[in-house]
């Protein structure tokens, strides 16, 4: 969480609203996570420089996420178009 002034506050998220996010090598990607990924219907990523464009092969919708990697376990999203500290973090689990 942040107050609009990009100093974060991580928080432990409860168990019950976990998340999840598996990047495939063929540039494929399955979440848990609500990224609008549903309404979107994205389904494939690619990365370009720090950013994740997240894109569908059945229409032509596309998201932009800002990522940050962080001691090669945790990964940081956040939306572009977010201006107030807006991430999720993600740790590695393989």
């Amino acid at each position: 969480m942040s107050i609009g002034d990009n100093n974060v506050i991580w928080k432990p998220v409860d168990p019950a609203d976990q998340s999840t996010i598996e990047f495939h090598a063929d540039s494929s990607f399955t979440c848990t996570a609500n990224f609008e990924k549903a309404n979107l219907q994205l389904n494939k990523f690619s990365l370009v420089g720090d950013a994740l464009i997240m894109s569908s092969t059945l229409n032509s919708n596309t998201d932009t996420w800002y990522v940050r990697f962080r001691d090669n376990k945790r990964l940081e999203l956040s939306i572009l178009r977010c201006f107030e500290g807006c991430y999720s973090a993600f740790k590695a689990v393989k």
